[in-house]
């Protein structure tokens, strides 16, 4: 499969897409700047297991969250916690502490907080490669998990595109402001202060006394179209 160099110029939900539609087994790798090295294992394009230097919660507490434990099997859990010489998925299979259900349960949850972390990545080195991805005893990933609802390219390119949108729009707004009250593009604060307090002192309605009604109203009007765009200009 051919990649791109870095993970800069993609996302991770689109090669996980890509890898999952041609149904690849193998092993993504990604390597920080800072050298932090991951690897994705997949076998029929789904997520079989993540390896992370940052492991998140570990396999113990994970097993408290996915199963209902009696204060017997939660003391027995407990005690092979604190064996760091055994793996404790085998260890707790073996002493009949937890069911291979529970286990794979756990095994997942576990992947999927991992990969969670990964999806946060925002530069990485890519390599990938082919062939059998992995030897533990391991239940892949739901491709609901996985695959929906993560960031894709084009999800980046319609956020630049509404962010020039949104850009082009406030400058649009900016000289429109500025045009009201007959100032170029360019104008800075203090000639933007300067030009209001002239315009403004001639519409104030303090400064109305005497005339009708009809041109009262309308130096409020102006008075107060002058305010909106010298406050959207100061804001």
């Amino acid at each position: 499969m051919q990649l791109p160099g870095r993970l800069g110029s993609t996302t991770l939900g689109d090669l996980l897409g890509s890898l999952h539609r041609q149904g690849i087994s193998g092993v993504l790798e990604l390597t920080e700047s800072g050298g932090a090295r991951h690897r994705i294992h997949l076998t029929a394009g789904v997520v079989l297991d993540v390896e992370t230097p940052d492991a998140g919660p570990k396999l113990g507490e994970l097993l408290k969250q996915v199963c209902r434990l009696d204060p017997a099997r939660r003391r027995d859990l407990e005690r092979c916690c604190l064996d760091t010489e055994v793996p404790l998925g085998a260890e707790l299979l073996n002493r009949g502490v937890i069911s291979h259900e529970e286990l794979g349960q756990a095994l997942r949850l576990q992947n999927k907080l991992r990969l969670d972390r990964l999806f946060l990545l925002k530069d990485a080195a890519l390599s990938f490669r082919v062939g059998r991805p992995s030897d533990k005893p391991r239940e892949p990933l739901p491709t609901f998990e996985f695959l929906p609802g993560r960031p894709r390219q084009r999800d980046r390119e319609t956020e630049v595109s509404e962010t020039d949108t949104q850009m082009r729009a406030t400058e649009a707004r900016r000289v429109q402001a500025l045009a009201v009250l007959g100032l170029p593009a360019n104008a800075n604060r203090e000639a933007i202060a300067v030009a209001f307090r002239r315009l403004a002192a001639s519409v104030h309605p303090d400064r109305q006394a005497g005339r009708s009604f009809a041109q009262r109203a309308l130096s409020v009007r102006e008075f107060a179209r002058l305010s909106a765009a010298y406050h959207s200009l100061v804001a």
